[in-house]
């Protein structure tokens, strides 16, 4: 499968008729107001192309602005699989998301049973400091 798209969002929401609601679209960093920092949820969401999609996904989540490295594993669901199908949505939810400092972040994606990462989504979380001073107040 090739990558079309990632977007890291407050949340993402499957709805009746096959429509999908994101809300809270990131770009390239997060702004926090102090660190460490946990945000109540995350999500990944990302789209792929292509006719040979795989049975299960392996996403790491890893960088210097967290603790720790860590992996979700999933399996698609085959009530929805269509094998003519051109296209496959990931969907992956975090609640709650910690992050210790300022740095960046790291989603790899690894689909089926490949040991080289399918795509690799970088993030940084970065200090705001217009919204220090509204936190302390």
């Amino acid at each position: 499968m090739q990558h079309d798209l990632t977007i890291i969002c407050d949340d993402v929401r499957h709805e009746v008729g096959h429509k999908v609601t994101i809300v809270g679209i990131y770009d390239e960093a997060i702004l926090l107001a102090k660190f460490p920092a946990r945000i109540a949820k995350l999500c990944l969401f990302q789209r792929w192309k292509g006719s040979d999609q795989p049975s299960s996904f392996r996403l790491e989540v890893k960088g210097n602005a967290l603790g720790s490295t860590f992996a979700v594993e999933g399996k698609r669901y085959e009530t929805n699989y269509n094998p003519a199908a051109t296209r496959a949505q990931l969907t992956v939810a975090f609640s709650p998301f910690d992050v210790l400092s300022a740095g960046e972040c790291e989603f790899v994606t690894y689909l089926g049973a490949d040991s080289s990462p399918s795509h690799v989504h970088r993030l940084e979380f970065r200090l705001d400091p217009g919204l220090g001073s509204k936190v302390d107040s």
